[in-house]
């Protein structure tokens, strides 16, 4: 985006050492002077000297005439009085500002919410497999805590018995609601972790 205002600046800037060349050297030096003079009572100067008098005043112009601050049929008229050439150089910064320049800045301002919008996506993404892998170290903790508390003998190994008779308590219950299993799902899930598929 800097880029692109530094380019719209670098036109700006271009144009009106042009046009501000063209004016001053054209306009008899009593206006000039009158432009340029800082007393209070200081004649009005020409549309010319107006818009186009100084650097500061022709960039101002220019900058207008692209964002509708000033009709720019009204600055191009002094251009156009001055010669023809003059009045096609304004209207080719015109064309060029509107279709190029101002659509680079439009362009930069999309690239930038397409950009961040990808940016977006990309980290939901990366929070939700984190979410994923922190939901399974946690399932994997309770199922370690409850198997722990099952194997009552030491054995390393779970029997129905072991397991059925731990099915009230409050952490087991837990995770069963955490699976969505209820107890006619039990025996199911312990045929599935049983190894060895005996009771």
């Amino acid at each position: 985006l800097v880029w692109a205002v530094v380019l719209l600046f670098m036109v700006i800037y271009s144009f009106a050492i042009i046009f501000t060349h063209a004016v001053i050297l054209h306009q008899p030096d009593s206006q000039v002077a009158a432009h340029i003079e800082e007393d209070l009572c200081r004649p009005v100067a020409s549309d010319g000297v107006k818009y186009w008098g100084s650097l500061g005043t022709s960039m101002l112009t220019l900058l207008e005439s692209v964002i509708g601050g000033v009709d720019w049929q009204v600055p191009m008229a002094p251009l156009a009085d001055l010669h023809w050439v003059w009045l096609v150089t304004f209207i080719l910064y015109i064309l060029f500002t509107y279709f190029a320049i101002l659509n680079l800045i439009t362009a930069a301002f999309c690239q930038g919410a397409l950009e961040g919008q990808q940016y977006d996506r990309e980290q939901t993404v990366r929070d939700l497999i984190s979410n994923k892998k922190s939901d399974l170290y946690k399932t994997s903790d309770l199922f370690a805590n409850m198997f722990g508390k099952m194997d009552v003998d030491g054995s390393g190994k779970i029997t129905w018995d072991e397991f059925s008779s731990h099915l009230a308590d409050d952490s087991v219950q837990a995770l069963l609601a955490l699976l969505d299993l209820n107890d006619s799902d039990l025996w199911v899930l312990f045929q599935l972790l049983d190894d060895k598929k005996s009771a």
